[in-house]
């Protein structure tokens, strides 16, 4: 009988710890961990996230940038922490499809539990406003008789099979590509590549001063701040699929503290600041909750993995 009581006492106390644990969630610091260098709209919305969390539960919350890797050394990090919210991702769709579908990360598609998406980026194919094609017809006819080089973001990126899936769809192929950390104004005026996959936010300085144009968006609509810009599916057939982002945490992390962090992002996407960032980027900006994320990525996974299939990756 003693035993009996030691052994059940032993068993409410962890009980009673791991609730207390979590309901009292956060007290300690906490780190939203973005995959890629700073300043573009997904670093924004998370320093936004970070302020907001910061106030609401008075304790420390820093926004990391740790680049690398296509944005998997930054993934595989918050995928290898402990599922206690005190480490959270701000991951794109091909950290979650793709890249591990390719073999690229050490972690499964089911290490992430889905906090929620709040992006689909203003993604775009951005050259010099001197070439000589103003779409992506005309850059197939252009490339079929010229050197035409690819920047992007990495051979595991959704973009980046999309743009090559388009350039086979089209009839043509780039003579030379190459993967960046960053793709803005400067790739371009260098001439480091000619067409580039990036988003508004890294070439809107160029972009406003006519330097640069935009000849496709990847987007479901046209940009609003780039109306005469058709977007992919327009000038290829298909439905190809849009590059979102979104806050992840390590699987297992408790449904409790899950909720605690989509809410305050909600907030923070409901917010007059987001709003004027809407405006500024022509970025969609939304509020997808934990369970619409998940099925997002369940469904994206499976598009993913035809996309990669029809180019011979799989």
């Amino acid at each position: 009988m003693k035993l009996i009581s030691t052994l059940a006492a032993t068993v409410f106390v962890a009980l009673a710890t791991a609730n207390m644990a979590q309901a009292e969630w956060p007290e300690r610091p906490v780190t939203i961990l973005t995959p890629w260098p700073p300043g573009d709209i997904e670093d924004t919305i998370a320093r936004m996230i970070a302020d907001k969390m910061e106030a609401t539960y008075d304790v420390p919350v820093k926004a990391l940038n740790k680049p690398g890797g296509g944005g998997v050394i930054g993934a595989t990090e918050v995928a290898n922490s402990k599922p206690d919210g005190y480490m959270i991702g701000n991951l794109v769709i091909d950290l979650l499809t793709s890249q591990v579908q390719l073999g690229n990360t050490t972690y499964a598609a089911d290490a992430f539990d889905a906090v929620g998406i709040f992006v689909t980026y203003p993604f775009i194919l951005a050259a010099p406003a001197s070439v000589p094609y103003n779409n992506l017809a005309e850059l197939a006819e252009h490339a079929k008789a010229n050197d035409v080089s690819l920047g992007h973001f990495g051979y595991g990126a959704i973009p980046t099979k999309v743009t090559f899936a388009m350039a086979d769809e089209l009839g043509f192929k780039f003579a030379s590509d190459a993967s960046f950390e960053g793709l803005d104004c400067t790739t371009l005026s260098n001439g480091d590549a000619e067409v580039i996959n990036t988003t508004t936010a890294q070439v809107k300085a160029c972009l406003d001063s006519g330097d640069a144009k935009a000849i496709a968006s990847y987007t479901n609509d046209r940009i609003p701040t780039l109306p005469e810009t058709m977007t992919l599916h327009e000038q290829v057939e298909g439905d190809p699929i849009v590059l979102w982002g979104g806050i992840f945490v390590p699987k297992g992390t408790p449904q409790d503290v899950i909720d605690k962090i989509s809410a305050v992002a909600g907030e923070v996407i409901a917010s007059d600041e987001v709003e004027n960032l809407r405006q500024a980027t022509g970025a969609e900006l939304y509020w997808q909750d934990p369970a619409e994320a998940k099925a997002r990525v369940q469904a994206d996974f499976a598009a993913s993995e035809e996309l990669l299939k029809q180019l011979g990756d799989l």
